[in-house]
């Protein structure tokens, strides 16, 4: 899910901001890596980071009944969901918050022994952010163990047209090293298409508007068959994000979705990497 996008719209603006920090804060900030760690107080009164940990919720292929991925989500200490921790984080300190997240939920998995690929929620913006950026998330990703085909970045549609020239420059050799891109939120903005074209995404993660509702409504049925159809001639893995009830998970299995995360699959959990109930997938499979 995409859950790490509270990201300022004036792009020049918080560049020039961002790039003006002092080497000094950055030292700083790596404080929140640490368990339970108290908010930062760096230079600037505005740019105190919220203490905040790394949930896990898997990506479940119900056809093998197998973890497809892992996706790291940001928490607060307290349960909040990303909204509640970014919606503390000042405009000028987001794109440098952002990364020590992703930096955190690397960190985190290792040490879970996480033995699949690893997903994680990186801005427009931030895809081509020297020093915080998708360069500087794979760097750490190799010291910490983890090889480029284990990661997949998840992008939102919304917002990344204005970024397509310069990220698929800077994309190109780190998938060329086996990097996964995604595309989240598939189908939930007006720049869907485009950006499927532009990008030409790994995977596509349908958004949760086209999942809700899905069994009893025969046009998102057919919407979704032919994004399912399209990405099968493209080599595009498709994943549901947002699904919830069995009855949704059996009519995504019959339009040919085998990848599907959400709630009845498995919870996000806090610092663990969570599998799947077998039960459930039983059911999924279960006919009539």
């Amino acid at each position: 899910m995409a859950d790490l996008y509270a990201i300022p719209l004036n792009w020049q603006e918080l560049r020039m901001q961002v790039l003006a920090r002092k080497t000094a804060t950055y030292r700083q900030v790596d404080r929140t890596e640490r368990p339970n760690a108290e908010p930062i107080s760096t230079n600037h009164a505005s740019d105190r980071f919220p203490a905040f940990t790394i949930a896990f919720q898997p990506i479940i292929n119900v056809e093998t009944g197998t973890v497809f991925a892992q996706e790291a989500l940001t928490r607060s200490l307290t349960g909040g969901g990303a909204a509640s921790v970014f919606g503390s984080v000042s405009p000028r300190g987001m794109l440098t918050f952002e990364a020590l997240c992703r930096k955190k939920a690397i960190r985190t998995a290792a040490a879970c022994g996480l033995d699949v690929p690893l997903s994680l929620n990186i801005s427009p913006a931030a895809l081509t952010l020297n020093g915080r950026g998708a360069v500087d998330t794979l760097r750490f990703a190799e010291q910490m163990g983890l090889r480029p085909d284990a990661l997949i970045l998840e992008v939102t549609e919304n917002g990344v047209i204005d970024y397509t020239a310069t990220a698929n420059a800077a994309m190109t050799p780190l998938r060329q090293q086996g990097l996964q891109v995604a595309i989240d939120d598939f189908g939930a903005g007006h720049n869907g298409l485009q950006a499927f074209v532009d990008i030409k995404p790994d995977i596509v993660k349908m958004d949760i508007t086209l999942i809700r509702d899905l069994s009893c409504c025969e046009a998102r049925q057919t919407l979704v068959h032919s994004i399912v159809e399209c990405c099968e001639r493209l080599g595009i893995k498709v994943i549901a994000e947002g699904v919830e009830t069995i009855d949704q998970a059996r009519t995504l299995r019959s339009l040919g979705v085998v990848l599907m995360q959400g709630f009845l699959l498995a919870r996000p959990q806090v610092e663990q990497l969570p599998q799947t109930c077998r039960e459930i997938l039983n059911q999924i499979e279960k006919k009539g």
